[in-house]
């Protein structure tokens, strides 16, 4: 579970929870007749002005994104993505129900990134679930409640439109992916919440200058000045020398996921094998680890940067 908007615990509370289930096609949620949406939304603010906090678990399903799928429904072809919107009908009741004045927290169902730019501005709380299996419902309700803090960190880019990337038939790395892409995106890879605030300092090099075939061990202090008890998921991202044509902007070499209790510093140390800064060179038709300088950045996310080192490679 990935929080991409905050929310804030409110334990102790009593909760009653209204829902109903049913097997449909995809089509019948998604492409159903507007005058029908219209009827399940106007239902829908009816029983959220009774409610003191609305959960709206939306997205997409297995049902709408894969591969060569006889998917007929606005957004998608064969089963790939034309936009990377959420449904019209689901943002439309999401509208009414912010327009009730109550709180309103988004939970995200989804296998590929979503464009949830609305949502990001308007709600207090989206909750990115994925595709969480039978026990997903128990592991957002832990998050939901302050029963686990958080600490899930996104594994891909979150873009604010499809029109921010190359064409679908373009198989070029260019502008694609948080190592080639320059625009900034809804939420970047690496990004997640958590109910702890986290501070970095100190960073130093068990070696700064090495050779192929050592390893440098990268230790940095993280304090946790927040009033809960967390994870903190710390990531080395490495820049190549300047003038190899070809490398990504960055690119993330090692992580460290460190439970910190509050007001704890520890030092949370990330072993880079100095093999592992090797790039393909067309030159030579082979993977070569270049001599000279490497930019060592670490942070909470890609576009999180908190510290950067040096280390120089001989």
């Amino acid at each position: 579970v990935t929080i991409l908007q905050g929310i804030k615990n409110r334990a102790g509370k009593k909760v009653k929870v209204y829902y109903s289930e049913g097997v449909r096609p995809p089509e019948f949620f998604v492409g159903m007749d507007q005058t029908l949406i219209s009827l399940m939304i106007n239902e829908s603010v009816k029983l959220a002005k009774k409610c003191d906090l609305v959960l709206f678990a939306g997205g997409i399903s297995p049902q709408l994104e894969g591969e060569e799928m006889p998917v007929k429904v606005e957004g998608f072809s064969g089963g790939d993505r034309t936009n990377l919107e959420m449904p019209a009908s689901q943002l439309q009741l999401l509208e009414k129900l912010k327009s009730t004045g109550k709180a309103v927290v988004l939970i995200l169902t989804n296998g590929s990134a979503l464009s949830v730019n609305w949502a990001q501005e308007n709600l207090p709380a989206i909750v990115e679930a994925w595709y969480p299996g039978e026990e997903g419902g128990n592991a957002v309700a832990d998050v939901l409640f302050g029963d686990y803090n958080p600490a899930g960190r996104l594994p891909v880019t979150f873009y604010k439109s499809v029109n921010d990337l190359p064409a679908f038939d373009n198989y070029s790395m260019e502008g694609r992916t948080y190592r080639y892409f320059t625009s900034k995106p809804l939420y970047a890879f690496g990004y997640g919440l958590s109910y702890s605030k986290f501070e970095y300092s100190d960073v130093t090099l068990s070696k700064n200058r090495v050779s192929e075939n050592d390893t440098v061990v990268v230790i940095v202090n993280i304090h946790n000045s927040g009033a809960f008890d967390g994870d903190e998921v710390v990531q080395l991202y490495v820049k190549q020398p300047a003038g190899i044509e070809g490398q990504p902007l960055l690119a993330l070499k090692a992580f460290s996921r460190a439970n910190i209790l509050t007001g704890e510093t520890r030092k949370v140390e990330l072993r880079l094998p100095v093999g592992q800064l090797r790039h393909f060179e067309p030159k030579t038709g082979d993977y070569e680890v270049a001599k000279g300088n490497y930019e060592l950045l670490i942070g909470a996310a890609s576009d999180d940067i908190r510290l950067r080192a040096v280390l120089k490679v001989e």
